[in-house]
């Protein structure tokens, strides 16, 4: 794999990397050319393939501040551009965040943090929870006003969760309250 990474497109970056990620799996050699790979594509990938790649590198808790710091700019820049994201998208940005902060991003933070209120009546359980729950460990929950009990809120409108679902919900919940007390 490692010889054919320079002929790699956007996709087959972003699935190689979720896969390393998925699988719980590290390579250095591979994951560090991937990720050279990525920053020679990087204004070539579409949103979600971005923020996908960029996910999984945190999830591994693979490369250093210039990769990250690259792929967050690029982010950035398409998010105060007003590209079109979907909930899921944030969400997944959100927890990229989470796992691998990296320099002053406030600006995206809060951007981003904006566009999950405005979605949040389209998100899942699963995105509801990861993106309220991120900005809760973040400590920016209140950098929309009210935002924590929407969340919240809509999450009491599913009925029929599942067991994992419910305890992503507890998490969240349990979270944020604590959250609040500190303030």
């Amino acid at each position: 794999i490692i010889d054919s990474v320079d002929q790699f497109t956007c996709s087959d970056v972003t699935n190689c990397v979720h896969a390393f990620a998925k699988l719980d799996t590290f390579d250095h050699r591979v994951l560090h050319r991937l990720g050279v790979r990525a920053a020679d594509l990087l204004s070539e990938f579409e949103g979600y393939e971005l923020i996908l790649v960029l996910h999984s590198f945190a999830k591994l808790r693979f490369g250093q501040g210039p990769m990250y710091e690259c792929l967050f700019a690029e982010l950035e820049a398409r998010v105060l551009r007003g590209d079109d994201l979907n909930s899921r998208s944030v969400t997944t940005a959100l927890d990229a965040i989470r796992r691998k902060p990296v320099g002053n991003r406030l600006l995206l933070l809060h951007s981003l943090a904006k566009r999950f209120d405005e979605d949040l009546s389209t998100c899942s359980v699963t995105a509801a929870t990861l993106g309220g729950w991120s900005l809760v460990e973040l400590g920016e929950i209140g950098a929309v006003p009210g935002l924590g009990q929407r969340v919240l809120e809509h999450l009491q409108r599913f009925e029929n969760m599942t067991q994992e679902n419910l305890f992503h919900v507890r998490h969240f919940v349990k979270s944020y309250q604590i959250k609040a007390e500190m303030e």
